[in-house]
């Protein structure tokens, strides 16, 4: 088992999941993807490329299935744009989990069929719509669920969102080191644009200022998008497909393909984690960028 249900839990449902992995280890790659279920070629050949890097776990930040999500636990799209192109991490020695949060694509199906398919397969970890978890070094991981956010018919589940990671926020002493994901970037330089005006309220109370750093996918490029009140904000978007940049980024973005690897330090009994930006250039993955966030 790579977790333990409810650490603990209080009346808006707020819940830990332990896990027992120790990624404060310089070689343990946490893999962040977004973005990526075409099924295409492009798809496949990024994934044999994720492969090599020996990723301890795999975060995709949503858009899973292109480009209207699971229709049931047995749509055949599961085997052709999951299964088969990651099948090399899959069947990886050491069994990497798949952490996933959905997309607005993903909506437009069955919005939590991740959760089912994480009773089905090992290699799934997506227990709830949005859940946290806890690692060795009180290392903490946010995972929000963006994409209802701008419908009128999910404030209620909206506004439950809002009170878990309140509570989330309330237990920050806990965390030593807290990491958000999410599919909606809170800046970005791309087609998309900023967040909008309840995903940004949303962002900019209980996470930025209140975690290291957010990652998130939606607008197809891949980059650092800057910081804000000492919140690194990343955008994984760019694993199948690519859209040019609208404007110039905060930081420094790419409209290439590729994604971020993310290892952990500790220094001086502080820790850190480097993010590194890769994109597919002449036939190789290649380092563009890297940060390290404290």
């Amino acid at each position: 088992m790579k977790y333990l249900f409810l650490l603990f839990i209080s009346l808006n449902s707020f819940a830990f999941y332990e896990m027992d992995e120790i990624i404060l280890d310089n070689n343990f790659k946490v893999c962040i993807i977004g973005d990526t279920g075409t099924g295409s070629i492009t798809h496949k050949m990024m994934a044999k490329e994720l492969a090599k890097e020996g990723c301890g776990q795999v975060r995709i930040l949503g858009d899973i299935i292109y480009p209207d999500g699971l229709s049931s636990i047995d749509d055949d799209q599961f085997q052709t744009k999951f299964v088969i192109p990651f099948k090399n991490i899959i069947n990886f020695s050491t069994k990497p989990k798949f952490h996933i949060i959905t997309g607005n694509h993903d909506y437009k199906g069955i919005s939590d069929i991740w959760t089912k398919l994480d009773k089905k397969h090992e290699y799934i970890f997506s227990p709830k719509m949005y859940f946290a978890e806890k690692y060795p070094g009180n290392i903490c991981f946010i995972n929000l669920d963006t994409s209802p956010l701008n419908k009128v018919e999910y404030l209620r589940y909206a506004y439950n969102e809002f009170l878990w990671l309140k509570d989330l926020t309330n237990s920050k002493p806990k965390c030593s080191f807290t990491v958000g994901f999410g599919h909606h970037p809170f800046w970005s330089s791309g087609t998309h644009g900023d967040a909008n005006f309840i995903q940004k309220w949303l962002l900019d109370y209980y996470v930025i200022g209140e975690m290291n750093s957010y990652y998130s996918g939606h607008d197809h490029h891949n980059g650092y998008e800057g910081t804000r009140n000492n919140t690194d904000l990343y955008i994984s978007g760019g694993f199948s497909k690519i859209r040019k940049l609208k404007r110039e980024s905060r930081g420094k973005s790419f409209d290439e393909l590729g994604y971020l690897v993310a290892t952990f330090h500790t220094v001086d009994g502080k820790i850190s984690m480097k993010t590194k930006i890769k994109v597919y250039r002449s036939g190789v993955m290649e380092t563009v960028f890297e940060k390290i966030t404290n």
